[in-house]
């Protein structure tokens, strides 16, 4: 466990001028709170639903293929090639 400074304002104080960091277990229990809620959201809805909501959008297969084709990679030859 790290000991405090009693000295806040001190240079070798860690926080960024006035804005506090958040620790570590706020955020770990922040995103298993969100990971939970998007379970939830998944497993009852649809996954088209939720990825949406992030801003994922749906493409039709011929858009798909074409920015495949222009990639250069092996998984994009096979799967434009599989496709075709």
């Amino acid at each position: 466990m790290k000991k405090r400074s009693a000295r806040p304002d001190s240079p070798t104080s860690h926080d960024a001028g006035s804005r506090r960091k958040t620790p570590s277990r706020v955020s770990k229990q922040r995103a298993v709170e969100r990971l939970k809620r998007d379970t939830e959201a998944v497993n009852q809805a649809s996954l088209l639903t939720a990825l949406r909501r992030q801003g994922y959008e749906e493409l039709p297969i011929e858009e798909i293929q074409d920015r495949l084709s222009k990639l250069r990679t092996a998984l994009a030859e096979f799967i434009v090639s599989r496709r075709a």
